[in-house]
């Protein structure tokens, strides 16, 4: 079903719309590629990842006695 070649056209349409329904969330243009658009993405899920573990209190270490 993912075969751009064989897709049937509700399938092709469905993606189209999801695309340029994530496009509008996180961009003010449109995507060229599908690889531009997962890129962004990622570099978007990493600075989220990255803030919440910033976020996480430190965790206290004990001194250990010698």
């Amino acid at each position: 079903l993912y075969d751009p070649d064989l897709m049937p056209d509700n399938l092709r349409q469905a993606h189209r719309e999801v695309d340029e329904y994530v496009d509008s969330l996180y961009s003010k243009r449109t995507y060229e590629t599908d690889e531009d658009r997962l890129s962004d993405l990622f570099a978007r899920y990493e600075e989220m990842i990255a803030a919440e573990e910033a976020a996480k209190p430190k965790k206290k270490t004990r001194k250990r006695k010698k």
